[in-house]
């Protein structure tokens, strides 16, 4: 009798020729249509969002680059490698904090003058105005003395620690960072710092 899904049009007799022949046209949307079109256009917002995901990912990866989404304090993350900083970024932010990277000692300094953060995340094993001369100009600047600074270092034992302090750090982490631990640490600064 035809396709279920297709019905005949009133007087669909039609001739052609001597012979007639039975004219038939969809009299209602296919339920199989409805649902490809359906998932086609769940499929591009899931798309879409996949690709905004991404971007944002992007930026976060980028150094010296500042996000804002929280005011529960700000942090800077400096010369963190990649794969850590993203995650130390990523869970600042996701608690609530302002969070950015700089990808290294002299352009933290720069952004430590210009946007004044309540906490910097010194890494004091990397080359390039590593992190005890940095954490000195810091500290030696009347403009960002104040700033708590959190030395992360591969090498934990006392005397690091011990000289991590005299050059004016706030508190040290053992690296490779646990990343809880760490937002707990910044967490427990600065309400002392009244922020």
């Amino acid at each position: 009798m035809g396709n279920p899904h297709l019905g005949p049009i009133p007087g669909s007799r039609q001739k052609s020729g001597t012979r007639a022949f039975p004219v038939t046209a969809m009299t209602r949307t296919i339920p199989p249509i409805r649902a490809i079109a359906a998932r086609t256009r769940a499929t591009v917002a899931v798309r879409a969002l996949a690709c905004f995901l991404n971007l944002v990912l992007a930026v976060v990866s980028m150094n010296s680059r500042r996000f804002t989404v929280g005011s529960r304090g700000s942090v800077i993350v400096v010369n963190v490698p990649d794969a850590q900083r993203q995650l130390v970024l990523q869970r600042f932010l996701a608690r609530g904090f302002r969070a950015w990277a700089a990808e290294s000692g002299r352009v933290a300094l720069q952004q430590a003058r210009e946007q004044r953060p309540d906490v910097i995340l010194m890494d004091m094993d990397r080359p390039t105005l590593d992190g005890w001369e940095s954490t000195r100009r810091l500290k030696a600047d009347p403009v960002t003395r104040h700033i708590l600074v959190v030395a992360l270092s591969e090498d934990t034992q006392t005397d690091k620690r011990n000289q991590a302090m005299r050059v004016g750090c706030d508190g040290f982490e053992a690296k490779p960072i646990d990343v809880e631990h760490l937002v707990a640490c910044v967490e427990n600064l600065l309400p002392a710092q009244g922020v």
